[in-house]
């Protein structure tokens, strides 16, 4: 059969990853396929980006047409007033290096304030999920990247949640087209997201 929406799979993924109800949950083949398909969704600008960092996110911004600002470290306030969107990589791939996630959310504000985005890739937080911003993907312009390729060791599967607001979340949907995740990987993502006693023990 087809893929069915209506699974149930978007909400457990809330509850798994501690997303509050107004915020949307997105099934995506793989977080690859969002980072290269969000940029599409928000007008040219300059992007920020960690260096170094995941190369993909950069090239994605950039094949949309931004203009890429590389950081070593988060930017000041004066250098995020001058950006249309952060991207950021927590913990970093492949430095490892962490940030606390209220340094992350006083770069919102100050991107917020005209209508920049942050993005985070939280591909390998799942085993110290504590800084995870997923709790504030209600807000305007917060969207994030969560994998089932690296702690859960199903890379191949190619399976991926993107929580954001609403109407992010329903943009990138339709540019990804239906039926993105198959049958199979959705039946998969459920098993794995339900056990937590697998979790707690990895």
């Amino acid at each position: 059969r087809l893929p069915e929406d209506d699974d149930g799979l978007p909400a457990q993924a809330r509850h798994w990853a501690g997303a509050p109800e107004w915020a949307e949950c997105l099934p995506v083949p793989g977080t690859q396929a969002a980072i290269q398909a969000l940029p599409c969704l928000k007008t040219p600008g300059r992007i920020g980006v960690p260096e170094p960092g995941y190369a993909e996110h950069a090239e994605g911004w950039r094949a949309a047409g931004h203009e890429i600002i590389p950081f070593p470290q988060l930017p000041s306030d004066r250098e995020l007033a001058e950006l249309d969107g952060l991207v950021w990589i927590n913990p970093n791939n492949p430095t490892g290096e962490a940030v606390q996630a209220s340094d992350l959310l006083a770069c919102h504000e100050q991107l917020a304030a005209h209508g920049g985005w942050l993005v985070v890739d939280e591909a390998f937080i799942d085993a110290e999920p504590t800084q995870t911003l997923v709790p504030e993907t209600g807000r305007e312009g917060v969207v994030v990247f969560r994998s089932m390729g690296k702690f859960f060791g199903l890379a191949g599967l190619r399976a991926g949640l993107v929580f954001g607001p609403a109407g992010t979340c329903g943009l990138l949907g339709e540019l990804l087209g239906p039926w993105a995740v198959s049958h199979p990987a959705r039946y998969l993502m459920q098993q794995a997201l339900a056990d937590r006693q697998w979790q707690e023990a990895a």
